[in-house]
């Protein structure tokens, strides 16, 4: 995915709201991928951060994630 098709992604999501759904309070998650299946929502977390990368990430947004999604052991 771009940056362009996520900002379109996200404009036509917005527009698309309903008078009392406010964007300014509806949040963004990442769905967490599971091979364990789950009854309700599928797990997800918070975003901490969102821009565009520096150095090697030079030239690609990021979003990073508000808990480690991966434990080094």
């Amino acid at each position: 995915m771009t940056l362009l098709r996520l900002k379109q992604i996200i404009d036509s999501t917005i527009s698309d709201l309903r008078e009392y759904e406010d964007p300014d309070k509806i949040p963004v998650l990442l769905t967490i991928s599971s091979m364990r299946p789950a009854i309700g929502s599928e797990p997800s977390c918070g975003i901490r951060w969102a821009g565009m990368g520096f150095d090697w990430e030079h030239g690609q947004f990021r979003l990073y994630p508000s808990v480690p999604l991966v434990e080094n052991k």
